[in-house]
């Protein structure tokens, strides 16, 4: 992966640094999303198949491992290991990275696709939640107030890193996961699936004024996760629904 800085006119390269593993039979990253703190350090989440891509004081130091495939839409390999998520920070200036840390079970995580199908590069492996170019790579990166770290993705494990989690198993082949990690990346303050019986993927994640976490996604499940009283308390059929729900703020 690389990540590059440009003027605020677009006119000028400011700096820009590749990061990843360093092992090319193995090792692919993908960033998905990015956000500056208050002092315009970069924090990227995504995803990568490298067992060596560089870990600072991360909680999880080891790629938990997964299914290899490939994705020829978008030309990505990601080796015979599968994929794990990466967060990471990197200093404002370009020259440090600051934090990092794997995150990840020992099935893929991170990317939106249909393992049914087993052949990835066909038409097959594409249900409604990742009919677009660049759907397989979904999921955001929030900061709280305290810069602690707040990802919305999804996951095939069934072991993905939980800890005081609302729903503690995965409920189907593919649930969203909604995690935040320590501002210094030493530890999981909370981690959580969000999903049912069938797929499910988180796209988005904000915050309210009192750091109530917002995700939104989409699902095939017949038995999403709905409170009484929702808006709209069953799956409509035919392709994918959206979805929205609220946390608290300590998950």
């Amino acid at each position: 992966a690389f990540l590059t800085k440009f003027s605020d006119d677009g006119s000028t390269m400011i700096w820009s640094t590749f990061f990843g593993g360093g092992d090319n039979t193995q090792g692919t990253e993908v960033p998905h999303s990015l956000i500056c703190d208050t002092s315009n350090n970069i924090y990227v989440y995504g995803v990568t198949s490298a067992l060596d891509f560089p870990i600072v004081n991360g909680f999880q130091a080891n790629h938990a491992g997964g299914t290899p495939f490939s994705i020829n839409f978008n030309g990505t390999n990601f080796g015979s290991v599968g994929t794990d998520i990466f967060v990471a920070k990197f200093s404002a200036n370009g020259h440090d990275l600051l934090g990092s840390t794997y995150v990840g079970g020992s099935s893929n995580d991170g990317v939106n696709y249909n393992l049914s199908a087993g052949n990835y590069n066909s038409a097959a492996a594409y249900d409604s939640l990742s009919t677009n170019y660049g759907d397989q790579f979904r999921g955001e990166i929030m900061l709280d107030e305290n810069e602690n770290i707040i990802v919305a993705s999804c996951t095939r494990s069934t072991d993905f890193p939980t800890f005081q989690a609302f729903q503690s198993n995965n409920a189907g082949q593919q649930d969203g996961v909604l995690f935040k990690i320590e501002s210094d990346f030493s530890s999981l303050l909370f981690s959580s699936y969000f999903g049912g019986s069938n797929n499910d993927a988180c796209y988005s994640v904000k915050l309210d004024e009192s750091e109530n976490i917002y995700i939104a996604g989409g699902t095939l499940s017949l038995d999403l996760p709905a409170v009484s009283g929702a808006y709209q308390t069953s799956y409509q059929g035919g392709k994918a629904d959206g979805f929205i729900a609220k946390i608290s703020a300590n998950g």
